[in-house]
């Protein structure tokens, strides 16, 4: 952090003021983004921890996101209250000048009040309202520096939040699993699954880790679904399984 010479006059030290808050600024910023990169990335694990149906992990992940979401509001309420201090530095350096002016200004309106008060009293009268018209502007050309307030009571994380967030990757999953999986039908019809290798007990109906479902025509195997979905063979299984159960689609076994 710079230090500061109180031996300076107030432009200067204003001048390095506003340096010193710029760059704090720039450090903040690039805190920002490293805990948008950690949000994303716990975001992801708690996708990940969901679809494995691992809701230990999934809810210490989002436990985690409600922190860092915390601690990123604090950090944005401080890069504010930084910007709002450099605003009223720089109005001061602004306004330095134009007081400095108008100090001998008012001056010199007194001595020539003073001056004319015996020849020309009207004259007189005129420049002291002038005089006093100064005064009140450099009264009122004031830089207020209290310190603002900050909010600091999303520090501590909660139960609601880290539902919230729960509810919230849930959502997307399963809309990523609604946009791979084939739709389900209005009516249920028969979706032929081939079975060509070792099965997998799922409850009480046995489905193949290779098994093909045919979607319009098309062959889309549950592998690749595995694949894309970074799930496994088995899980995609018990998804169509859920399925077949609730009566949204039926399945049926073929022979090859």
């Amino acid at each position: 952090m710079g230090v500061l010479d109180g031996s300076k006059p107030p432009t200067t030290l204003s001048d390095q003021s506003i340096s010193i808050l710029r760059l704090h600024c720039t450090k903040l910023d690039q805190i920002m983004v490293r805990l948008r990169n950690r949000d994303k990335a716990l975001f992801e694990m708690c996708a990940s921890a969901l679809k494995r149906f691992d809701m230990s992990r999934a809810k210490i992940y989002a436990n985690e996101m409600v922190r860092i979401r915390a601690l990123s509001k604090i950090i944005g309420q401080t890069q504010l209250a930084i910007e709002c201090i450099i605003i009223r530095l720089e109005n001061f350096l602004d306004l330095q000048g134009v007081i400095s002016e108008l100090k001998p200004l008012s001056k010199m309106i007194s001595e020539v009040s003073r001056e004319v008060s015996r020849t020309m009293p009207e004259l007189s009268m005129e420049m002291e309202q002038l005089s006093r018209l100064v005064s009140e502007t450099l009264t009122q050309t004031t830089i207020d520096f209290s310190q603002p307030t900050l909010d600091l009571s999303s520090v501590t994380a909660g139960t609601a939040e880290s539902e919230e967030i729960l509810k919230e990757v849930s959502t997307i999953v399963e809309r990523t699993l609604r946009e791979n999986l084939p739709e389900p039908p209005s009516s249920a019809i028969a979706i032929p699954v081939s079975i060509t290798q070792s099965k997998v007990e799922v409850g009480e109906t046995p489905l193949n880790m290779n098994n093909v479902v045919r979607r319009e025509g098309q062959p889309i195997r549950v592998a690749s679904y595995a694949r894309e979905l970074n799930l496994l063979p088995e899980e995609v299984s018990r998804i169509l399984t859920d399925l077949d159960a609730k009566g949204k689609v039926r399945l049926e076994e073929c022979v090859n």
